[in-house]
Protein backbone atom coordinates (compact mmCIF):
# COMPACT_ATOMS: atom_id res chain seq x y z
CA UNK A 1 0.00 0.00 0.00
CA UNK A 2 1.26 3.54 -0.63
CA UNK A 3 -0.25 6.69 0.66
CA UNK A 4 -0.21 9.82 -1.22
CA UNK A 5 -0.56 12.80 0.40
CA UNK A 6 0.05 15.36 -2.82
CA UNK A 7 -1.62 15.71 -6.15
CA UNK A 8 0.75 13.89 -8.84
CA UNK A 9 0.30 15.59 -12.50
CA UNK A 10 0.76 13.33 -15.30
CA UNK A 11 1.88 15.00 -18.32
CA UNK A 12 3.02 11.92 -21.29
CA UNK A 13 2.67 8.33 -19.96
CA UNK A 14 2.51 6.88 -16.46
CA UNK A 15 1.07 2.64 -15.66
CA UNK A 16 -0.50 2.12 -12.31
CA UNK A 17 0.79 -2.01 -12.42
CA UNK A 18 -0.94 -3.32 -9.07
CA UNK A 19 -1.07 -2.31 -5.12
CA UNK A 20 -3.54 0.24 -3.24
CA UNK A 21 -2.79 3.48 -3.51
CA UNK A 22 -4.15 5.65 -0.90
CA UNK A 23 -5.13 9.09 -1.65
CA UNK A 24 -6.25 10.93 1.60
CA UNK A 25 -4.90 14.97 1.02
CA UNK A 26 -4.07 14.07 -2.84
CA UNK A 27 -5.03 12.75 -5.99
CA UNK A 28 -4.30 12.67 -9.60
CA UNK A 29 -4.17 15.09 -12.74
CA UNK A 30 -3.97 13.46 -16.21
CA UNK A 31 -3.32 16.32 -18.42
CA UNK A 32 -3.94 16.59 -22.55
CA UNK A 33 -2.17 14.55 -24.33
CA UNK A 34 -0.82 12.52 -21.16
CA UNK A 35 -2.11 8.57 -20.81
CA UNK A 36 -2.35 6.88 -17.35
CA UNK A 37 -3.21 3.16 -18.21
CA UNK A 38 -3.82 0.40 -15.52
CA UNK A 39 -2.62 -2.58 -16.61
CA UNK A 40 -2.82 -5.29 -13.82
CA UNK A 41 -1.89 -8.32 -16.10
CA UNK A 42 1.93 -8.13 -15.04
CA UNK A 43 1.57 -8.66 -11.68
CA UNK A 44 -0.77 -12.03 -11.66
CA UNK A 45 2.57 -14.06 -10.44
CA UNK A 46 3.75 -11.54 -7.89
CA UNK A 47 0.50 -11.20 -6.01
CA UNK A 48 -0.46 -14.90 -6.02
CA UNK A 49 -3.80 -15.63 -5.56
CA UNK A 50 -4.42 -12.57 -3.38
CA UNK A 51 -7.33 -10.03 -4.49
CA UNK A 52 -5.31 -8.19 -7.54
CA UNK A 53 -8.17 -5.14 -7.11
CA UNK A 54 -6.63 -1.57 -7.29
CA UNK A 55 -8.01 1.37 -4.99
CA UNK A 56 -7.72 5.23 -5.04
CA UNK A 57 -9.32 6.12 -1.75
CA UNK A 58 -9.66 9.45 -0.06
CA UNK A 59 -11.76 11.81 1.34
CA UNK A 60 -10.51 14.94 -0.41
CA UNK A 61 -8.89 13.40 -3.16
CA UNK A 62 -10.17 13.57 -6.82
CA UNK A 63 -8.97 11.88 -10.25
CA UNK A 64 -8.94 14.47 -12.92
CA UNK A 65 -8.69 12.95 -16.30
CA UNK A 66 -8.16 16.01 -19.42
CA UNK A 67 -6.16 13.16 -21.15
CA UNK A 68 -6.77 9.39 -22.04
CA UNK A 69 -7.34 6.73 -19.24
CA UNK A 70 -7.07 3.33 -19.99
CA UNK A 71 -7.09 -0.33 -18.99
CA UNK A 72 -4.79 -3.13 -20.60
CA UNK A 73 -6.51 -6.98 -21.79
CA UNK A 74 -6.89 -8.11 -18.35
CA UNK A 75 -9.50 -9.96 -16.50
CA UNK A 76 -8.74 -8.39 -13.23
CA UNK A 77 -10.40 -5.48 -12.46
CA UNK A 78 -9.46 -1.57 -11.98
CA UNK A 79 -11.26 0.18 -9.24
CA UNK A 80 -11.13 4.08 -8.51
CA UNK A 81 -12.82 4.78 -5.70
CA UNK A 82 -12.24 8.35 -5.68
CA UNK A 83 -14.59 11.48 -7.45
CA UNK A 84 -13.40 10.97 -11.38
CA UNK A 85 -13.83 14.31 -12.91
CA UNK A 86 -13.74 13.20 -16.65
CA UNK A 87 -13.30 15.66 -19.56
CA UNK A 88 -11.09 13.30 -21.62
CA UNK A 89 -11.45 10.09 -23.16
CA UNK A 90 -11.82 6.74 -20.69
CA UNK A 91 -11.53 3.74 -22.61
CA UNK A 92 -11.02 0.18 -21.75
CA UNK A 93 -8.54 -2.77 -23.14
CA UNK A 94 -11.17 -5.68 -22.23
CA UNK A 95 -9.97 -4.95 -18.74
CA UNK A 96 -12.89 -4.02 -16.59
CA UNK A 97 -12.74 -0.27 -14.64
CA UNK A 98 -14.73 0.45 -11.87
CA UNK A 99 -15.52 3.48 -11.00
CA UNK A 100 -17.61 4.36 -7.75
Amino acid sequence: MQTLSCRVVNNQQLTWYGGNIHTYSGGFTNNPAATFTISLSCCNSYLGGRDRRMNLQGATASFDNYGLVTTSASSDVGHIGIPFNNNGTVTTGGQALYIS
